[in-house]
């Protein structure tokens, strides 16, 4: 599409023109325009260094990405409810499957609505108003399916990492039956 890397920065440009006026009188000016966005993440640990190492792989093919680390609560208040960002780098726990309404409908995009990214699919609304009415779990898994496969194919995030929730018993518990953990206390709520 035109970028060429910098030799000098490693970042790619483009150099864009734009003419004015009419005639004898047109005048041409040239611009250049480097390739970079800003990338708005919380001051938690996992997220800056997902937020720096995502900065150093797009420097790799030529991208400069600008990190804006904020508090958390700044962060929500200024940047995810005024959905004043370019990009973001945020975590959410899901703790149940129902909990993804609120997520990707399209009547959740206004504040204090969770679609953050504006996301809207018809075919997807219609799918996540099932699911949350249906009471079979096969059923609902297969509407959950389908939502994932739409969710994939449009692309309106990028899912980078789920962590691993890891949880060491002795050996004298006998038959340990684990639910799924979203959150630490998770671990005991089959106790």
């Amino acid at each position: 599409a035109g970028w060429k890397i910098n030799p000098t920065t490693g970042i790619r440009e483009k150099t864009t023109s734009t003419t004015t006026g009419t005639g004898k009188k047109q005048t041409t000016q040239t611009s250049k325009q480097t390739l970079s966005f800003t990338l708005s993440t919380a001051n938690t640990n996992d997220l800056e260094a997902s937020a720096q190492l995502l900065a150093e792989q797009y420097k790799q093919i030529g991208v400069e990405v600008i990190v804006k680390v904020f508090e958390i609560g700044t962060l929500n208040e200024n940047s995810i409810r005024g959905r004043d960002f370019e990009a973001l780098l945020f975590g959410r726990v899901i703790k149940h499957d129902t909990d993804i309404f609120a997520f990707w409908h399209s009547s959740q995009k206004a504040t204090p609505g969770l679609n953050i990214t504006g996301y809207t699919n018809k075919q997807v609304d219609t799918l996540l108003e099932s699911a949350i009415k249906e009471t079979d779990h096969d059923k609902r898994f297969a509407l959950y399916k389908k939502i994932s496969d739409q969710l994939a194919a449009d692309a309106p995030v990028v899912f980078l990492y789920t962590p691993d929730a890891i949880a060491i018993m002795s050996g004298r518990v006998r038959n340990p039956v684990m639910p799924p953990i979203a959150t630490p206390s998770d671990r005991f709520s089959l106790i």
